[in-house]
């Protein structure tokens, strides 16, 4: 098991969740300039004078999870538990279903599977073109599972029939990224990806400013379309781990699901920081 790499990805929705969702360009770029942004408690006053935001995670604490973050670390304990080949759709059900004690946001293909738990159909009809299939796959990469393994556990909560093009995107850069080649392996992944989103990732690589290329590329809300070009934007031109989740959460919007790819990628070329490693309210 890729303990680092569920750590460090981890850490990377949890660093941002403090301005998760906060959707105003200059008001997170002001609060940026004069704050800390990594790390923080709920900005409470901060959505408030956002001119859109949603503050949902009102009783998270530092070190807590947006609830991508949970399903990731729900799908991790499933693993290390799994010893008679369990159902992971009833499992994750008793994480975060009534009877449980998760008190958070429970995004739409977590409100579907609760839906759907006793109708007898272990993958979903749901089609989530958000980064929940990159989320699971890295668990499943951290422990060792074949790709065609993880793909199932993804249709657990998104029936998106592109979702297996961004794990062999990840599979890849998980397989060959380093120090010195990081743009050249990101620009190969790209082959793996649908038309729908090759000019996108194209562009994310090129020598753009960072507000044009969100304007006219990517945005920064939660799907795919604009979630994955600019986690590549964020990689590669970031030069270490804490550079990349600090330009991540100073842009707001799902900057919490971003952070958990761009630390899974990190974890291939750095360790933990030390003044992370307690922070966590996990035990990976």
């Amino acid at each position: 098991m890729n303990k680092r790499m569920i750590t460090m990805s981890l850490l990377g929705s949890s660093s941002s969740l403090g301005l998760n969702w906060i959707y105003d360009k200059e008001l997170m770029s002001s609060f940026s300039k004069e704050n800390e942004v990594l790390f923080l408690p709920i900005q409470h006053q901060l959505y408030n004078q956002a001119k859109n935001g949603f503050n949902v995670y009102k009783n998270h604490k530092i070190g807590d999870l947006d609830f991508m973050g949970e399903v990731m670390y729900i799908f991790h304990k499933f693993l290390i538990s799994n010893k008679n080949n369990s159902n992971f759709k009833e499992f994750l059900y008793q994480h975060i279903g009534p009877d449980s004690e998760y008190d958070g946001y429970i995004e739409q293909y977590g409100k579907e599977l609760i839906k759907s738990v006793s109708n007898g159909k272990l993958f979903t009809d749901h089609v989530d073109k958000q980064l929940i299939g990159c989320a699971m796959f890295i668990i499943g990469y951290a422990h060792n599972l074949e790709i065609d393994t993880i793909h199932n556990y993804t249709k657990v909560l998104t029936a998106y029939d592109q979702t297996l093009n961004f794990i062999h995107s990840l599979n890849y850069i998980f397989n060959n990224i380093n120090e010195t080649n990081k743009t050249s392996v990101l620009k190969e992944s790209i082959k793996f990806l649908g038309n729908d989103y090759k000019g996108k990732m194209e562009a994310s690589l090129t020598k753009i400013d960072i507000d044009e290329f969100i304007k006219n590329y990517s945005g920064i809300a939660c799907g795919l379309e604009q979630s994955f070009p600019l986690i590549f934007y964020i990689v590669n031109n970031s030069n270490t781990y804490k550079d990349a989740l600090r330009v991540n959460s100073s842009l707001g919007g799902a900057s919490s699901a971003r952070g958990l790819v761009i630390g899974a990628i990190y974890s291939i070329t750095e360790e933990v920081p030390i003044d992370f490693k307690s922070i966590l309210n996990k035990k990976i």
